[in-house]
């Protein structure tokens, strides 16, 4: 009996596949006053067609006092009845539970039965959640479409904002851009056309960027005591 003939990939296809896969989301952050409407119109040189999408929500975000959550590259944050466990590396969504208190739950066990609670319960154990700060996040989403209306590449604005009044005016941008797979040379168009407007590859988190423009440390809090001791000091002053 004759065995099936299997082939294997090349290395040069290898490397083609493995270079498509790298790919991956870039955020930008933006100075106050980027001018997204003179990129906009360097986009449409490039591209048949950008369609655009706005959103916009206001986000309840939380912690421990010790930034349990942060220390684990995570935040919470509450959107209505749904809430979001959020990695702070690229702001992506990781696991989410609803609920029907209308008040927002200090400890895990308050939560319903889910994934997040038990998250929650492993990372937080007693300690009780804070509400850091409300934040008032927009989005415009540009797709770029090719001849074929195909969307080639897409690009986020995200904007965040102290949404509880006591740090007017204070505003986060960044700008995300994302692959769309099999178009890595329309990718690397608008990587170009951003590293020319003077952009460069930063910080991911929107959410952390607005909490140290609003005056807060994310991780700033030690449980261990930090005292400058001299050898020359009396017992007393040491004391």
């Amino acid at each position: 009996m004759n065995q099936p003939v299997r082939h294997r990939p090349g290395k040069r296809f290898k490397q083609t596949v493995d270079a498509m896969n790298s790919l991956k989301t870039q955020t930008y952050p933006l100075p106050d006053r980027f001018d997204i409407d003179g990129l906009k119109t360097e986009l449409q040189q490039h591209f048949s067609r950008i369609e655009e999408k706005r959103h916009s929500r206001v986000l309840a975000v939380f912690d421990t006092f010790d930034w349990r959550l942060y220390a684990k590259n995570r935040l919470l944050v509450r959107e209505g009845p749904t809430f979001f466990l959020i990695d702070t590396r690229d702001d992506r969504e990781v696991i989410t539970a609803e609920t029907i208190r209308k008040n927002s739950p200090r400890f895990w066990w308050e939560l319903p039965e889910s994934p997040l609670r038990h998250y929650l319960r492993e990372v937080l154990q007693m300690r009780a959640l804070m509400n850091l700060m409300k934040v008032e996040e927009s989005r415009t989403t540009l797709n770029l479409l090719d001849n074929e209306e195909k969307t080639v590449v897409r690009l986020t604005f995200v904007s965040a904002a102290a949404a509880d009044g006591k740090t007017p005016g204070q505003h986060s941008q960044t700008c995300r851009l994302i692959p769309v797979r099999g178009y890595r040379k329309h990718h690397k168009t608008v990587a170009q056309l951003l590293k020319s407007a003077g952009l460069a590859a930063g910080e991911a988190s929107i959410l952390i960027a607005a909490l140290k423009k609003n005056g807060l440390q994310p991780g700033g809090y030690s449980s261990k005591t930090d005292i400058a001791l001299q050898p020359e000091m009396p017992a007393g002053e040491a004391c």
